[in-house]
């Protein structure tokens, strides 16, 4: 699945990128801490996009089972019907809120980049 293999590529990224850039200012694995709660790039982000697209996937694919010629009526007395869209509702749910720990990330990345007038060449 080529999404997975992007979101692995972009954290290869973030990684190296701290590696090369000598960050010391984000740590990868508590670069946010809410409620107590240290949040994790790799097991709190990435992992969990990483899991909830390939949930949407099996989601869309069992979508694929509904019989759409038949009347909405009837589409909507099916069980299968129902049990995808509530799941669905979580999978896009939960790929919000790693989105937006992603972007949150991304800001303090960009905060945390020398300023390039600045850096010698």
């Amino acid at each position: 699945m080529s999404e997975i293999k992007n979101i692995e590529t972009l954290y290869s990224f973030y990684t190296l990128m701290q590696t090369k850039i000598g960050n010391e200012k984000i740590n990868l694995s508590k670069f946010k801490t809410e409620s107590n709660i240290d949040y994790d790039l790799k097991e709190d982000v990435f992992d969990n996009i990483e899991e909830n697209l390939k949930q949407l996937v099996t989601a869309s694919k069992e979508l694929q089972e509904l019989d759409l010629s038949k009347d909405f009526t009837e589409i909507n007395h099916s069980q299968l019907f129902h049990r995808n869209i509530a799941e669905l509702m979580g999978i896009l749910r939960r790929l919000s809120v790693a989105f937006e720990d992603l972007a949150d990330f991304h800001e303090l990345f960009i905060q945390s980049l020398p300023d390039p007038a600045e850096s010698d060449f």
